[in-house]
């Protein structure tokens, strides 16, 4: 899938701060970082488009926490706790002591 992205930010989240339902800690640095700013006119079209692994990557890491460590906890979480070895390893992943 390719996604365009405006070479600057447009939109401003204000779902952050004490009057936010959820999210009611300060605003993360890169979403202070990315104010909004003005297209600027006339628009440049890339001459062309390709996926940007290193791209994709960063926006995984950043925006949604996945990491190679989170996809095996997710995976390991999936062990039932009939096991004494199921929670060793999950005491280890979690740093937990059993």
């Amino acid at each position: 899938m390719v996604a365009a992205l405006p070479m600057q930010n447009q939109t401003y989240n204000l779902g952050f701060g004490m009057d936010a339902t959820h999210t009611t800690m300060d605003a993360p640095s890169y979403v202070i970082k990315s104010a909004p700013k003005p297209l600027v006119f006339p628009l440049k079209h890339p001459s062309s488009i390709a996926p940007s692994e290193k791209i994709d990557t960063l926006i995984d890491r950043i925006i949604f926490t996945i990491t190679y460590f989170t996809i095996i906890k997710k995976i390991i979480a999936l062990i039932p706790y009939t096991s004494a070895t199921a929670r060793k390893i999950k005491a280890l992943i979690y740093r937990k002591k059993i």
